[in-house]
């Protein structure tokens, strides 16, 4: 395989990522509105119950695939033997996990949500044979960003054209299905560009099942701390108290989504790095991998803290407005999260520590856990929230703590108080801006414009050498022009 352009595959990534922030951007300010706080809840909450039968169908499947995949893919064969051995997995842990939801629903443990769970637990079968990992390994962001923009402009035709009433959610929830997993025809059948499945011989199962455990282990802690937060509000208070909290969240997780895309992108390069004993190298994209995250997430965090109220406004209207604390308590989450989720990526995966980064996720997810039922009684959704963020900060301290033999922790992070500084004056323009402003969208849009501006300008003057490098390839790019 040509080796890629890393700076391409981001770019593509990127706008993959846009492409999937797209339709709940756009859809769930139409969908929040049409289908109220109680609705919107419903299909939330049935969706967090989904997302652990989905969790276990998953395995861990995809996080091992690419990182093993990725010392495979310039051999057709062996790569063919491997994608086979997963996706056999892969069906075979559907297959148990969606008995087990069919017995649940025997058991009348979903009362009121059957419906709702069977539609979303489509998301279950659809990522599965999606085969998602495998576009990954091979790098083929061009083909990824064009199949997110097809699938995401089909989605919004269909949530404009069916979703009309607050009755219409069941619709609205297979179309959130489709959105982010409808694409599996095509990628079944683009497939055999790369592998030939199941047309290579005898398949040994056994080798990864241990290693593919482990990853299922801290994607089970990492799914608790993630969605334990909804099934806790719904169970004790009820859709409208999760459809306030899904508010902040989305809002939260569109942002992230965007910030992490360079996660993704690094694995099966990291990877091969590291399996190639090439670590000057491995040394120099990790460190810019953290540089452009924490210089993404620092002022997204600031910005959505102070822009809360007028966010949820713009997003979903006034009878969110209740949500304002936890959106603030979650934008400060928002730079552990992408950092919690940079170094499983991108150092403990490639490293091979699954272990012990499944220790440190269960950690937090115990943690989370706990602090979940102490706050939720008295403060609700602000509770979890709260609860949320300690579970991070705990697992981020935690994946230091392990990688200090690893990896320079102050070289990585050598940045982060440029970041931080040119972070400061987004404080005072976000704040008298909005008062200063007429109309909201008008207001935050320039609020946005002059932060970005000042911001990037001042991590100029700070010599961070990443926004050095952006203008240095611009100057190329419009030379060439």
């Amino acid at each position: 395989m040509k080796n890629q352009s890393m700076k391409l595959n981001f770019l593509f990534n990127t706008l993959k990522t846009l492409m999937t922030i797209l339709f709940p951007a756009i859809s769930f300010p139409y969908a929040s509105r049409i289908l109220g706080v109680k609705q919107i809840g419903a299909v939330q909450y049935s969706s967090s119950i989904v997302s652990y039968f989905a969790l276990f169908a998953a395995l861990g499947i995809s996080v091992y695939s690419v990182r093993e995949g990725a010392k495979l893919r310039n051999d057709r064969k062996k790569l063919s033997k491997f994608s086979s051995e997963m996706l056999l997995i892969n069906l075979i842990s559907t297959g148990i996990s969606y008995t087990v939801l069919l017995l649940f629903i025997c058991l009348n443990f979903f009362n009121g949500y059957v419906i709702l769970i069977l539609v979303s637990s489509l998301l279950i079968v659809f990522t599965t044979l999606s085969v998602e990992w495998l576009y990954q390994i091979m790098e083929d962001y061009a083909y990824i960003s064009l199949r997110s923009l097809i699938i995401q402009i089909i989605s919004l035709i269909l949530l404009f054209t069916f979703v009309k009433s607050k009755e219409d959610y069941l619709v609205y929830a297979f179309i959130i299905v489709f959105s982010t997993s409808g694409y599996f025809f095509m990628n079944l059948i683009s497939s055999r560009r790369f592998v030939d499945f199941f047309r290579v011989g005898k398949l040994e199962l056994s080798k990864h099942i241990k290693p593919i455990l482990v990853v299922f282990g801290v994607s089970v802690a990492s799914s608790i701390y993630l969605n334990i937060d909804v099934v806790v509000l719904g169970a004790i208070f009820g859709d409208y108290e999760v459809g306030l909290y899904t508010v902040a969240v989305k809002i939260n997780v569109i942002v992230r989504g965007l910030i992490s895309s360079v996660g993704i992108v690094v694995l099966p390069r990291l990877t091969n790095y590291l399996y190639n004993h090439k670590y000057k190298e491995y040394n120099q994209m990790l460190r810019s991998g953290v540089s452009l995250n924490l210089m993404l997430a620092i002022p997204c965090a600031i910005g959505l803290f102070m822009l809360s109220k007028e966010t949820i406004l713009l997003v979903s209207g006034a009878e969110y407005l209740e949500a304002t604390f936890a959106s603030r308590i979650l934008a400060a989450n928002l730079i552990f999260s992408t950092l919690d989720g940079l170094l499983y990526y991108q150092v403990l995966i490639p490293y091979n520590l699954e272990k012990k980064a499944c220790f440190g996720t269960i950690f937090g997810a115990v943690v989370n856990l706990i602090l979940n039922f102490l706050l939720v009684f008295k403060f609700s959704y602000n509770g979890v929230a709260v609860a949320t963020l300690i579970a991070e900060v705990l697992v981020f301290i935690m994946f230091l703590y392990i990688l200090k033999e690893k990896i320079n922790i102050k070289y990585l992070f050598s940045d982060v108080y440029k970041f931080i500084l040119a972070g400061l004056p987004i404080i005072p323009i976000c704040y008298f801006g909005m008062r200063i402003g007429n109309g909201l969208v008008l207001s935050l849009l320039l609020v946005i414009i002059l932060s970005a501006t000042v911001y990037f300008i001042l991590l100029y003057f700070l010599k961070v050498s990443l926004v050095h490098e952006g203008l240095r390839d611009i100057k190329k790019l419009v030379k060439r022009k």
